[in-house]
């Protein structure tokens, strides 16, 4: 074998601005689309960790992180939420709250979710859910002379019909959440694009008559606006299933240097953390196909394609694990997608990082480029950062695909 061919996802951090806390993305010409990329943080105050392990390291690391990237760039806005949290910070951070209120002020970090906390929408009552918004409400506007004006539940399995009903006796114009999207099976299975979503954004009307402003086709908020967000194909495809061409996408705040995956952890994003556990690995993958004698180049899934597979022998590809357990589907996916029928024979090897659950994403895969013909020699996953055990399984994997 004379070369060997590695993909990695690279995406490169965008800084957005625009109204309130969104930017406004459109294509070149001769058609225009419109993302509303809205850039937010989610935290699960208790999940795998403990209350104390939320104010030791995820509350500081909300904070900190934001208020280094709001003081360095200017366009860069933020969205979050959960009247609690902000307690904890007044609490445990004092200093670093202080500061927040010149940029609420600015309209660069925005109170969203208007809650108390997040909460399940299905079981509480409509007195349980009310209170739950007051209470936030209360705090915002003692705090910050402000009151948000949505409902941000990116993470709640569900969503009772009395919810534009509840929303809109408290106040509030807008909703979103990414969770639909996570259904196991198609809700409306011959509708040609939004199968586990109503539809991408839109109005949504009580039974009463009271309506909310809801986008639901938001995709994950672990995801950074990937470089080419003026003409992704992703955004494109998104816009053009909206109504009026237009979409609203979750994205990633942006990283500090020696962050985690941190996807339920707050913070402001995993998808640079996750590519960086991922080209650690491909570097690993590379020293075992070099140390066989033979060559190895690592290239990105965007600068890879169709056009470019009779230049290898063999392919590696990595990708780390999002959401519910699936591949990226901004950068790496749209490429694996169009190469994936032309390999047919071809040796393979499959590696990628992930944070939480047990690695589905991979058995998937395997069985998915099995059943379309690759061969398949083997596959590596690392928790978080590959420790010593993995960077083995990782240069093994490297020398296997070189035989």
């Amino acid at each position: 074998m004379k070369l060997f061919r590695l993909f990695v996802v690279a995406c490169i951090l965008t800084f957005c601005a625009g109204r309130a806390a969104a930017q406004e993305q459109e294509t070149p010409a001769p058609k225009t689309y419109k993302i509303y990329a809205v850039c937010d943080a989610h935290l699960d105050t208790q999940w795998n960790w403990d209350l104390t392990h939320t104010i030791r390291e995820y509350i500081p690391r909300i904070l900190f992180q934001n208020l280094w990237m709001l003081e360095r760039y200017p366009d860069y806005k933020f969205n979050f939420e959960g009247g609690i949290i902000y307690r904890w910070m007044k609490e445990y951070y004092p200093l670093h709250y202080a500061r927040l209120q010149k940029y609420i002020d600015e309209g660069r970090w925005h109170i969203s979710g208007a809650s108390w906390n997040a909460n399940d929408p299905n079981m509480p009552s409509a007195e349980s859910f009310i209170r739950n918004i007051l209470q936030g409400q209360e705090l915002y506007k003692r705090e910050f002379g402000v009151r948000s004006t949505d409902i941000f539940l990116p993470d709640c399995f569900g969503f009772g019909y009395t919810l534009p009903s509840l929303a809109a006796h408290c106040g509030l114009i807008g909703f979103s959440t990414q969770k639909l999207s996570w259904r196991k099976h198609d809700f409306f299975p011959d509708a040609p694009y939004h199968k586990k979503n109503p539809f991408s954004w839109g109005v949504w009307y009580g039974i009463d008559g009271q309506s909310l402003m809801a986008a639901f086709d938001t995709g994950g908020y672990t995801a950074e606006l990937p470089a080419d967000a003026g003409y992704n194909k992703d955004f494109i495809r998104r816009a053009s299933n909206g109504f009026d061409n237009t979409a609203m996408r979750y994205y990633s705040g942006g990283h500090l240097h020696g962050t985690t995956n941190c996807g339920d952890k707050g913070n402001s994003g995993t998808v640079t953390t996750a590519r960086r556990m991922a080209e650690a690995m491909a570097d690993l993958v590379a020293q075992g196909v070099r140390a066989k004698g033979s060559d190895a180049d690592l290239i990105s899934a965007t600068d890879f394609g169709p056009e470019r597979l009779d230049e290898y022998d063999a392919y590696a590809f990595g990708c780390p694990a999002m959401g519910d357990e699936e591949l990226e589907d901004t950068e790496f996916l749209p490429m694996y997608d169009a190469v994936e029928p032309l390999l047919e024979g071809k040796r393979v090897a499959l590696f990628g990082s992930y944070d939480w659950n047990d690695g589905e994403w991979m058995e998937l895969w395997e069985q998915r480029a099995e059943e379309a013909g690759l061969v398949v020699v083997d596959s590596v996953i690392a928790k978080d950062y590959p420790d010593d055990d993995a960077s083995a399984d990782c240069m093994r994997l490297g020398s296997l695909i070189a035989q």
